[in-house]
């Protein structure tokens, strides 16, 4: 069972940021939470239902998109060793 199962798109932050990439041209893009659960009607639909039922937006396109979510924090080298 994957991530994407287990979390639905109202879950999520309003804060937090999807990445949504084309599997078959590469396009990448943000989609906005907000406009997926309220316009197209996605709020209770779980990450992998969302991802099938987007589409790249590339003209002529119209590849099967990846979802991931993005971090926005910052990122630390590890410091600390084996004990």
């Amino acid at each position: 069972m994957s991530w994407k199962r287990e979390i639905q798109l109202i879950d999520l932050d309003k804060t937090q940021r999807l990445e949504a990439t084309c599997q078959k041209c590469g396009h990448s893009r943000y989609p906005n939470i907000h406009e997926l659960a309220t316009k197209q009607g996605l709020a209770y639909e779980y990450l992998d239902e969302v991802e099938r039922n987007l589409i790249c937006i590339n003209r002529g396109c119209d590849g099967r998109i990846r979802l991931a979510l993005s971090h926005q924090g910052d990122t630390e080298g590890f410091v600390a060793g084996l004990a």
